[in-house]
């Protein structure tokens, strides 16, 4: 039977994808063999097929949003983790801030000011006690214009409580006019009253022309170091680097203030040196250097009540050692020996 080739042309699509019935097929496969046209068309259908001309890519705006979706969740991370670091840091700088700096002054209500009395060495002796269950570890000093000198307990906002009974917050402390008064150096005020608490709301410890009770023989002797060795006039001072130095070789021991520390910084060659703070006195920090290389301390160390004394050894008589001490430290006795 002889089919036209316009019939034939209409059943290619479906003979192609193989949905016409079996008699069209097989009439579509008897036509072609013999219908060049008809069969250049079939071909021409299966190429277009394979190869769209104009396709569109159907999985490309699925990967255009993924791509975006990515970008967006790695910035999405780096943001977070960010966010973390800084709230982290803004908490541990919090914390720092709350716990260790010592802005608050211990309110006045709180200190109890008990047996002032005078040492022997001219020092003025007194009891502290601060009727809570914190810790106190500052004490801050300052000098008005009127000569008024202030000691303020200070602490944290966060105090922690205490762990012994013996501190700052309970004990003797001592009170040195003459160091108090190195230690302002150059502003020629002389000191005319000692208070503790704040400016605004101080316990009066001693004024000028004050007479004061003899401290007993048992304080006294707890109290007093022997600084009878030798007088600041007969110290050898040398200039080392640009620095002073008292040289301490030949004296053995001296008594000093943490404003002879920071300014004349003691040095010796000596092999062993020891350094002492007296009972009552203010809880400090030493830093050991050597002055040939004074780029770093050799070592640091606090002294406190519980820990009064620090010895170094195996110094080598080689080298000049000098010694600097913070600002909260009173006094303290420096011992060399071979």
């Amino acid at each position: 039977m002889s089919v036209s080739c316009e019939i034939i042309k209409d059943l290619l699509p479906l003979y192609h994808d193989n949905v016409c019935s079996a008699e069209s097929r097989t009439m579509v496969e008897e036509h072609i063999k013999d219908c060049r046209s008809c069969s250049e068309v079939l071909s021409a259908i299966a190429e277009e097929l394979a190869h769209p001309v104009n396709a569109v890519d159907e999985a490309k705006p699925i990967r255009a949003m993924r791509a975006v979706f990515q970008k967006a969740k790695k910035k999405s991370v780096i943001k977070g983790a960010a966010v973390t670091i800084l709230v982290f840091a803004v908490l541990i700088g919090g914390f720092l801030g709350l716990t260790q700096w010592r802005i608050v002054p211990v309110s006045v209500d709180l200190l109890e000011v008990s047996n002032v009395c005078q040492l022997s060495d001219g020092r003025i002796l007194y009891h502290l006690n601060v009727a809570d269950n914190k810790d106190l570890r500052f004490i801050q000093f300052t000098t008005t214009e009127d000569g008024a000198f202030y000691m303020t307990p200070k602490r944290a906002v966060l105090e922690s409580k205490r762990t012994s009974e013996i501190g700052l917050f309970r004990g003797y402390l001592t009170f040195d006019a003459a160091v108090a008064m190195a230690n302002q150096r150059g502003s020629g005020v002389e000191i005319t009253s000692v208070y503790i608490g704040t400016e605004d709301n101080g316990i009066l410890i001693w004024e000028k022309s004050m007479e004061l009770p003899a401290a007993s023989d048992e304080l006294d002797a707890a109290f007093v170091i022997d600084r009878g060795i030798v007088a600041e006039d007969s110290l050898s001072v040398d200039i080392i680097g640009g620095k002073t130095y008292i040289d301490l070789t030949q004296m053995g021991k001296l008594v000093v203030g943490s404003n002879d520390l920071s300014n004349y910084q003691l040095y010796t060659n000596s092999t062993k040196i020891t350094v002492t703070i007296p009972r009552g006195g203010y809880e400090g920090t030493f830093w050991l250097y050597n002055t040939q290389n004074d780029s770093d301390f050799i070592m640091t160390f606090d002294l406190n009540q519980q820990n009064r004394s620090k010895t170094f050894t195996n110094l080598s008589s080689a080298f000049n050692y000098y010694i600097v001490a913070s600002e909260s430290l009173w006094d303290a006795l420096v011992t060399v020996s071979d």
